[in-house]
């Protein structure tokens, strides 16, 4: 918003200072005319300083109002957003004393250490003539990691620091592990029994928060629930189990879920990995190449009434980065949540873990009071 308001005002005040361009670019041809004609030589300076003297003030005046509305609306929103990444960045160094990622980053940084740190290299590459130095081929190993993980972290939707991390371990342990057999062989067979110990003994940290979510265990079950009660507004995740990108989003979903859930507003989640009907109902692509996972539909009244991602006039996929921020706003979860405060269901559902369907099956529920 502060971005297209400078905009603006700087489009205004270019057009005014064009304005007054064309009329200098006017009196100047004015005054050659009367400078032909041997008339108005007096006034040639006081026409010249005349103009001049307006374009600079309203240039001046631009500048002092493009400085203040920046100190006035810039400020606050950096503070936000400071605000923001500080707590992010908080969250962020909690997720990283985690054995799982400190051990992994030491296993990425592995070569590129023992090969600049000083004495570290001189033991460990002691058989070596450039013990301290990495080589051409080792430089071109390095650099196509750099691409193949800039690659798969924008395509696996990271947006985060330990989104990045987890994206990228894979790929920068595979590469230390051709860069340590590349140099020896012993070193490169103990580096590679280190990762497997590592994949064994230390698995990625899940989600462990609170949340209060319905899985669905069917696509019966999603239909039968959300018609149910259609006082009851859902918001449910479609997801696959191995898209980088759905698991990516699982913690902010659940931590979503805590924070908005309600007696008539619910949160479901349905894997349409296991349930590809689900995904074959709502037009979601479920393959490998998909850029629809994971998708979110608002359901009220029974019937889904928006999504994301969502298509254009013409039928193209919009982009939509699954954070937390877009989530709420897209989905405008403030207002939906005191819509649905303001307008309690007359009767208090019991807490319960399970609840048969109309067919029989199940869909599990987790937390909450749902």
């Amino acid at each position: 918003t502060l971005w297209c308001f400078i905009k603006i005002i700087f489009i205004r005040e270019l057009f005014h200072s064009f304005q007054f361009r064309q009329d200098c670019f006017l009196g100047q041809n004015k005054i050659r005319k009367s400078q032909n004609s041997g008339t108005g030589s007096g006034k040639i300076n006081k026409n010249v300083f005349r103009v001049s003297k307006e374009i600079e003030t309203e240039w001046s005046d631009f500048c002092k109002l493009l400085v203040c509305s920046t100190v006035k609306f810039g400020l606050p929103v950096l503070k936000m957003a400071l605000m923001n990444s500080l707590k992010a960045m908080r969250k962020d160094v909690k997720i990283l004393l985690k054995p799982y990622y400190w051990v992994n980053i030491l296993l990425s940084i592995s070569f590129i250490c023992a090969k600049k740190l000083p004495y570290v290299c001189e033991f460990v590459f002691s058989f070596l003539e450039s013990k301290c130095e990495i080589d051409s081929r080792e430089s071109e190993i390095l650099f196509f990691l750099m691409i193949v993980i800039m690659i798969r972290t924008r395509k696996a939707g990271s947006v985060n620091m330990i989104s990045y991390l987890s994206s990228s371990f894979m790929y920068t342990k595979i590469a230390n592990i051709i860069l340590w057999f590349y140099v020896d062989f012993k070193m490169g067979s103990l580096y590679l029994i280190l990762f497997t110990l590592v994949g064994l003994l230390l698995p990625e940290p899940t989600y462990s928060g609170p949340e209060n979510i319905v899985y669905f265990r069917t696509l019966l079950a999603l239909d039968d629930e959300v018609e149910r009660d259609k006082r009851i507004t859902w918001l449910v995740c479609f997801y696959t189990a191995w898209n980088p990108g759905c698991v990516n989003f699982a913690p902010v979903f659940a931590q979503i879920s805590a924070q908005y859930d309600l007696d008539n507003l619910k949160f479901g989640k349905i894997d349409v990995g296991r349930y590809p009907e689900a995904a074959e109902k709502y037009a979601i692509n479920d393959s490998s190449i998909s850029k629809q996972l994971p998708t979110i539909i608002l359901f009220q009244n029974g019937k889904p009434v928006m999504r994301r991602p969502t298509f254009d006039t013409k039928n193209t996929l919009i982009k939509f980065v699954f954070t937390e921020e877009n989530v709420k706003a897209a989905f405008d979860l403030n207002n939906l949540y005191k819509n649905c405060k303001s307008n309690p269901l007359s009767k208090t559902k019991k807490k319960q873990e399970k609840k048969p369907t109309v067919d029989g099956r199940l869909c599990t529920y987790h937390g909450g009071n749902g």
